[in-house]
């Protein structure tokens, strides 16, 4: 989950990763913790398992681009202005 994705990641500072290698970092951090309250949502509301795979997987993608975005900006981002 989470945690794992912040250790390995943690981990792998400095290292080049392979795009497999970044994918799966960028899954197991911010999108798994946006899939489970996604999914969450979609139980609370009364979903089927279809309706809770689709929002799973819309949310995986939403935690990646967030993901993906927050890493860009570790490398070009000004500190003053991301704090």
């Amino acid at each position: 989950g989470m945690v794992g994705g912040q250790a390995l990641d943690m981990a792998e500072e400095g290292r080049s990763l392979r795009q497999q290698e970044m994918e799966r970092l960028q899954a197991l951090k911010t999108g798994a913790l946006i899939a489970a309250a996604a999914e969450m949502g979609c139980i609370a509301a009364g979903g089927d398992e279809l309706e809770r795979a689709a929002v799973r997987r819309y949310a995986q993608k939403l935690g990646l681009a967030f993901q993906i975005r927050d890493d860009m900006l570790d490398v070009v981002g000004d500190e003053q202005t991301l704090g």
